[in-house]
């Protein structure tokens, strides 16, 4: 995952990138999952009070998706696949606002799809800034994303037909900034 963020008195820009590919199995009946999902988001807001932006801009989602099933009785495995490509609109609020002199936190929420690109598309993050050795800031704070995606056209068994995809992602994040 990668960020940059600039804020001024009266605008905010938010550009960030975050990449997971995630596995899953289960043995009965026998089932693998494999999803290699890559994230793009830029919103630009406005402050409308102290510390509380509104914001909007897009998302891109890139996912490649890789599911096989194996029956208990015919032991053929069916292969689904699909790799789709598209943009979310998003829109959203950021409040950002100071402890003290070396401390600022920061919360999001965005909300997007809207059936445009993905059904939805749904991400928070909280985190706390804190200033050490001049400019540089070390950041921690957790995130959630969650998006649903139908694919009208995800091949199965070599047939076109829908398949939904749902995942939820979330955890911790530390970084390094230097703030300008």
């Amino acid at each position: 995952m990668f960020g940059v963020i600039v804020e001024t008195r009266r605008w905010l820009f938010d550009a960030n990138c975050l990449r997971a590919a995630v596995s899953a199995s289960h043995s009965r009946p026998l089932t693998t999952v494999d999803s290699d999902t890559r994230f793009f988001s830029a919103t630009a807001g406005v402050r409308v009070a102290r510390g509380l932006f509104v914001v909007a801009g897009g998302k891109r989602v890139s996912t490649d998706l890789d599911v096989t099933l194996t029956g208990p009785v015919t032991q053929s495995p069916h292969n689904a696949n699909t790799n789709p490509r598209l943009w979310d609109p998003m829109v959203g609020a950021d409040y950002r606002g100071r402890l003290n002199s070396g401390i600022a936190f920061d919360t999001l929420f965005r909300v997007g799809g809207f059936g445009v690109g993905t059904d939805i598309n749904l991400s928070a993050e909280s985190a706390i800034d804190s200033n050490f050795a001049g400019r540089f800031v070390l950041r921690a704070g957790y995130s959630i994303l969650y998006y649903k995606l139908t694919v009208d056209d995800a091949s199965v068994d070599a047939i076109h037909r829908p398949l939904i995809s749902k995942q939820t992602l979330h955890g911790p994040e530390i970084g390094l900034g230097v703030r300008f």
